[in-house]
């Protein structure tokens, strides 16, 4: 054998022993992030801290707004870093087990996000940063790498990391795409569990040239990012997700909506190279003017009880006919300051959506509740139809066109079917609410009937009957919507959806009287 050659021969055994060194520590760290707990070893938690499980390559920026945020609010922050993969198996052994640690979670992709919330592993959703998967090299190489085949026809050493980690699934994802993973795979020298120790063995390792991470991380470790035209669209996202069995959902969520306030958590990840995600105006403890319809008193109020707890924030609610409501809204337009104007606005009838569109999203339909004729237990004065409240002696009630919904449709009927002018003498009482109509017909013996919704009759069934009308105009449609000049637009989404698509919301309005707009809209 030639002295070259047993040189060589030497060098091939230092190379693969160096490569099996950084496997056998990469397994190592492995073991430590997360067998230990698998195998039920899990720290103690302190009952204050709020507990973050964190992807290695989202752990910078975290970990500065976390040490802020304490600074600021004296709210101690845990973080536990790994691969978003294993941190997602750890939030479902917990969960199963009836022990869970986690408060949040960060995963270093949205696939991840979008997977723990369809199992119901999560709940709140808030998207914090935008970054890219590249290729990266040591700051000072003079490789010259054009494209993806140039390390497989220059033999370039590169890593990659494992499927589990965020980094790796999408590498593999993306180069799959490009027909490229397989022969990628097959040419790469090792593998590692996080983006951050692929980075840190192409920043200290002689035999790593090269490496597939997120351009966040390479330009966190000041590495040499090569441009190739096929990774130009490599886009990924991250988030903070509410795991479901927090026990401190209100502390967690105050802390995700730091993380993704533009005047705090955006500045944090754009110092760290991220593309920040602009969410809701911070405050720590945000408060919501919400305007809704009296009818809708009874069926909303214990959903936005629950909400504000779960949020940790305050909800200013006026009830009031929807006339009054809007002519509420139009006069604090019309003055130097629109302090008070609501963030959200649920209707008695969605024609009364229309006056205040143009402040507001499209409005989205919750339920419908039907015009019906109250009458006193027996129907003493046999009256079965809106003629009869024409009749001579019969005594009504509704409220005023004006400024209720309830009194401007009531009205709109009597015109349409030619009754307005009959009836108009009959109609002894006029109250601002359907609520105080209700009250004058169950305390005062002068009323024969009124008008009012199936949902207004709730506490007076015992004393009452409910006369149907059968009439298309009588039904009203309640819809709700966010103001568009809301400082806390994804605060308002999410009050809205607690209000539309819940079960929970959806048997209340049920108990009430309401019908639910899917199961009206199915039929």
């Amino acid at each position: 054998m030639s002295e070259h050659r047993s040189y060589q021969t030497k060098k091939n055994w230092w190379i693969h022993f160096g490569w099996l060194s950084l496997l056998v520590i990469a397994v190592l760290l492995f073991a430590l992030l997360f067998g230990r707990r698998v195998a039920g070893l899990r720290f103690t938690r302190n009952e204050k801290e709020l507990v973050v499980y964190c992807a290695a390559g989202m752990l910078l920026p975290v970990k500065e707004a976390a040490k802020s945020y304490k600074e600021k609010y004296n709210q101690p922050i845990r973080l536990e870093p790994a691969s978003s993969g294993h941190l997602e198996i750890l939030i479902r052994e917990e969960t199963k087990s009836g022990k869970p640690l986690a408060d949040l979670y960060i995963p270093a992709n949205d696939y991840y996000a979008k997977k723990t919330a369809a199992d119901g592993l999560t709940q709140e959703y808030f998207p914090l940063a935008t970054f890219r998967l590249v290729l990266a090299g040591k700051r000072e190489t003079d490789l010259k790498i054009t494209s993806l085949n140039d390390l497989l026809e220059q033999n370039i050493s590169f890593v990659m990391c494992n499927p589990e980690a965020a980094a790796g699934r999408f590498a593999q994802k993306t180069l799959a795409a490009l027909g490229m993973y397989e022969a990628l795979n097959k040419a790469m020298k090792v593998s590692f569990p996080t983006v951050v120790e692929a980075a840190n063995a192409i920043q200290t390792s002689d035999d790593a040239q090269a490496g597939f991470l997120w351009d966040t991380t390479a330009r966190q470790y000041k590495l040499k990012i090569f441009d190739l035209p096929e990774l130009a669209g490599a886009s990924s996202s991250t988030s903070v997700n509410v795991v479901s069995t927090s026990k401190v959902p209100a502390r967690a969520l105050a802390f995700a909506r730091y993380l993704s306030a533009p005047e705090q958590g955006n500045a944090v990840f754009a110092r760290h190279f991220f593309s920040p995600v602009p969410g809701d105006r911070w405050h720590p403890q945000p408060e919501l003017t919400f305007f809704c319809g009296g009818v809708n008193r009874n069926a909303v109020q214990r959903t936005l009880r629950e909400f504000e707890e779960r949020e940790g924030i305050k909800i200013r609610t006026e009830f009031g006919g929807c006339g009054t409501l809007v002519t509420t809204m139009q006069s604090i337009k019309s003055g130097e300051s629109e302090a008070g104007f609501p963030d959200v606005y649920m209707t008695c009838d969605k024609t009364f959506y229309d006056p205040v569109a143009e402040d507001f999203g499209e409005g989205r339909d919750i339920s419908t509740t039907d015009i019906i004729i109250l009458v006193r237990k027996g129907n003493p004065k046999g009256i079965a139809r809106l003629e009869d409240l024409a009749r001579e002696g019969v005594s009504f009630g509704t409220t005023d066109p004006k400024m209720s919904t309830l009194g401007s449709l009531s009205w709109k009927l009597f015109t349409l079917m030619g009754l307005k002018e009959a009836v108009r003498s009959n109609a002894i009482v006029t109250t601002p609410t359907a609520h105080e109509l209700v009250l004058q017909m169950t305390g005062h013996p002068k009323l024969d009937a009124v008008l009012v919704y199936v949902a207004n009759c709730h506490f007076a069934r015992e004393t009452c009957d409910l006369i149907p009308i059968g009439h298309p105009l009588a039904k009203a449609t309640q819809n709700i919507g966010a103001s568009l000049r809301t400082p806390y637009p994804r605060l308002t989404e999410r009050l809205i959806n607690a209000l539309h698509s819940t079960e929970k919301s959806k048997k209340r309005f049920l108990e009430y009287g309401f019908q639910w707009v899917s199961d009206t809209e199915s039929k």
